[in-house]
């Protein structure tokens, strides 16, 4: 989960900062940036997500047998709309390299979770 949000982070920053200017990132005494967003920024999303699942887990889990109905792919289409909508505007806008992450990362993620539900 937390490697799906920030894949899904990777996939955002592009978008909202440099397509849609939802934020400014400020320069930082680290070099290294994606797209204009700090190596920080990926740093911290993937600690508060390991902290916050690390607590939530063990609420969220299904304590009582579900019947087998079949996968569930809701949420993976919500996840993928989010990344497609991502990679279209970074296209539209000419931030190839953004765009083919973008795509890398939905079908990386889409393959994984198809091939999850499958078993």
């Amino acid at each position: 989960s937390a490697l799906l949000v920030l894949l899904f982070d990777l996939a955002l920053e592009p978008f909202a900062f440099r397509v849609k200017r939802l934020w400014l990132w400020l320069p930082t005494t680290l070099p290294l940036t994606w797209q204009g967003a700090p190596i920080i920024n990926f740093i911290a999303w993937g600690f508060i997500t390991a902290l916050i699942l690390l607590f939530i887990t063990p609420v969220l889990i299904v304590k009582k047998p579900r019947s087998k109905s079949g996968p569930e792919l809701h949420s993976l289409c919500l996840w993928l709309g989010a990344v497609v909508l991502c990679a279209t505007g970074c296209a539209s806008r000419g931030f190839w390299a953004a765009m083919i992450v973008d795509t890398l990362i939905g079908i990386g993620a889409a393959i994984f979770a198809i091939r999850g539900a499958m078993w």
